[in-house]
């Protein structure tokens, strides 16, 4: 129903009024402030028009983090749903937000080229600045901006979430962790590193294919909360689940991850690499089979190798065969010269260990069957 001409003028200033609060509160920044006034309009003056970044109608926000946000969106062009993740430039330094801007391009771009069933697909990547999201007006100071990445939209849940769920036969954690596995070393055979591998940078799809997330984007936000849940509500965590993912590493410092899953050399100032991956890898598979961190101490202030000396898994832990915690002993080691050459080798390493375990207890039922016989035979030539 149109409004008379009377109450024309009190609405357009409730409109100007709600835009300003919103402002005001800065959410977070802007984007999150542009969908927290449409959610105000729509409720107060039914305006239904959905925020859209381009030609991408924005659906619901499924996470955020330090860096950036994460929406479910619409693409009407080829009519599907897409994950659209939003990494904020670093506009501390007017003159450098250029420099970041391109710098995650290039970072985006290079996921796109990692094509693999493991790896998460990126339909494409580009600029945008908060002007070019709609449903808010944008103050002329505050036109900053960032990379998005628009990818496949996965029904799931992390690593993490998997975990939590219920307590797993290490077959089956040793399992996932392969799938995982296969696409970072996917990614490292096209020169592209990680730099920020974890369990909540892996999802696990409904249709039960594992995909790793966030190649060499180590300023990605965090996973959605809601994509942690148990697929059944009925199930409840294990215990100790909570401390699963860790922290991540303030902005204010150079190096960019985790600490619980860094290599040490990191933390030294040299920069990521297969090999620092490969650690990443191995504190995950380390926490994924025995429900704790392995390196629970490391912390961004010191290097000190110390910090990296292994835990003995708890008491009451499941038990693992010994070959695959040497794997994971090996991949963790604090000098990088000490570990594997490859992931790949890595995963070799994590496929034989179990079938090396089948082989020895063979040999050993094979040799105490023989000795069995040999005495028996001894037996009846005694007799005779």
């Amino acid at each position: 129903m149109a409004l008379p001409a009377w109450a024309e003028v009190p609405v357009a200033l409730a409109q100007a009024d709600a835009e300003a609060l919103v402002l005001a509160a800065r959410p977070s920044d802007q984007f999150e402030a542009r969908g927290a006034l449409a959610e105000v309009k729509h409720g107060l003056f039914g305006d239904t028009a959905p925020a859209t970044l381009g030609r991408f109608v924005l659906l619901e926000r499924l996470g955020s983090g330090g860096a950036g946000i994460v929406h479910a969106a619409y693409d009407p062009r080829l009519d599907r749903k897409v994950a659209l993740k939003l990494l904020r430039a670093d506009t501390r330094q007017p003159e450098e937000a250029d420099a970041s801007r391109s710098r995650l391009l290039h970072e985006a771009r290079s996921a796109a080229k990692v094509v693999h069933p493991n790896v998460i697909v990126v339909y494409d990547a580009g600029v945008y600045h908060t002007e070019d999201v709609s449903t808010v007006t944008q103050p002329e100071a505050e036109s900053l901006g960032g990379v998005y990445l628009v990818m496949e939209y996965v029904e799931g849940t992390t690593i993490s979430g998997w975990l939590a769920c219920e307590t797993r036969h290490w077959k089956d954690v040793v399992r996932i962790f392969l799938a995982a596995g296969r696409g970072l070393a996917s990614a490292h055979a096209r020169g592209i590193v990680h730099g920020d591998f974890k369990p909540p940078n892996v999802m696990i799809g409904e249709d039960d294919r594992v995909r790793v997330l966030d190649f060499g984007l180590a300023l990605a936000p965090e996973p959605s909360k809601r994509s942690d849940r148990c697929p059944d509500p009925d199930r409840v965590p294990r215990p100790g689940s909570q401390a699963l993912g860790g922290g991540k590493l303030g902005a204010r410092t150079r190096v960019m991850g985790t600490p619980a899953y860094l290599a040490p050399e990191l933390l030294d100032g040299r920069p990521a690499d297969e090999r620092s991956d490969q650690f990443s890898f191995c504190a995950a598979l380390y926490e994924g089979l025995y429900g704790v961190q392995a390196f629970p101490d490391a912390t961004l202030r010191s290097a000190d190798k110390s910090k990296y000396d292994v835990p003995r898994p708890p008491a009451g832990t499941p038990r693992v065969p010994g070959g695959l915690h040497r794997v994971l002993l090996r991949g963790m080691a604090p000098d990088p010269e000490a570990r594997f050459v490859s992931l790949a080798e890595v995963l070799a390493q994590l496929e034989g260990a179990p079938r090396r375990r089948v082989v020895k207890i063979s040999v050993l039922l094979i040799l105490g069957l023989a000795a069995a016989g040999a005495i028996v035979c001894l037996g009846h030539q005694g007799r005779f």
